[in-house]
């Protein structure tokens, strides 16, 4: 029956044996009380100890070797969950880190963006307060206008002239013919000094659209390198 026995009988070493050997005494007949059911008839103690023994010892066995079981798959299932998890933070972290990236080189972009447009406005400001002249893009197609409405002008008025003079002809009575060649060399040498002033006026044009498109290369010229010059500070 010792092996029935709670273990606090074999851990108090503070008493004595006598006190050791009552308190096993006692322990032993209780057991032997809970044991025997009323109108049972007496067993070999020999027999019971040892089928009660292996009974329990194989019920202890496959109970330990389930919980092992149970325990390994617990601890399979939990490593490779833990695995899964830390694989899962980390594309998260990266998708989080890319989309950081995007969303500032995407800013920076709209930053760099306006910063352009205003440098170019400015420059386009500053264009008009130095070259006033050089910026109205129809000042010369304006002024070639103007060329052909007084050419048009000239033209009418030498019409009309002619015609007066050819009826001033007709009421003299002089010869038509006469008159005629007088007009039309008039008129010839008009038209080619109204052509010599057309060219020179146009090489005028010409000349000054020469300037303009000089001074607009030199001016882009100044808005590259100060573009040049905005970047690598903004660079800094």
């Amino acid at each position: 029956m010792e092996h029935l026995l709670p273990s606090c009988c074999y851990t108090l070493g503070s008493l004595t044996d006598s006190q050791k050997a009552e308190i096993k005494a006692e322990a032993i007949g209780v057991c032997l009380k809970s044991m025997k059911p009323a109108g049972a008839k007496p067993e070999p103690k020999e027999s019971i100890r040892s089928t009660r023994t292996l009974e329990e010892i194989r019920e202890m066995r496959k109970e330990m070797a389930k919980k092992e079981s149970l325990d390994r798959k617990r601890a399979g299932q939990l490593s490779a969950r833990e695995k899964l998890e830390n694989e899962l933070a980390e594309v998260e972290q990266a998708e989080r880190e890319m989309a950081e990236k995007k969303f500032d080189k995407h800013f920076q972009k709209e930053i760099l963006e306006e910063e352009l447009t205003k440098i170019e406005r400015a420059e386009k400001e500053l264009a008009k307060k130095k070259w006033p002249e050089c910026n109205e893009e129809d000042k010369i197609e304006s002024v070639l206008r103007m060329l052909k409405e007084e050419l048009a002008k000239i033209e009418r008025a030498e019409k009309e002239l002619a015609k007066k003079k050819w009826s001033k002809c007709n009421k003299k009575g002089q010869d038509r013919v006469c008159c005629a060649v007088v007009s039309i060399r008039k008129t010839e040498k008009k038209r080619i000094d109204k052509e010599d002033g057309e060219m020179k006026m146009l090489g005028m044009v010409l000349y000054g659209k020469e300037m303009v498109e000089e001074q607009l290369a030199e001016l882009k010229e100044e808005k590259w390198i100060d573009r040049e010059i905005a970047e690598m500070e903004m660079l800094k």
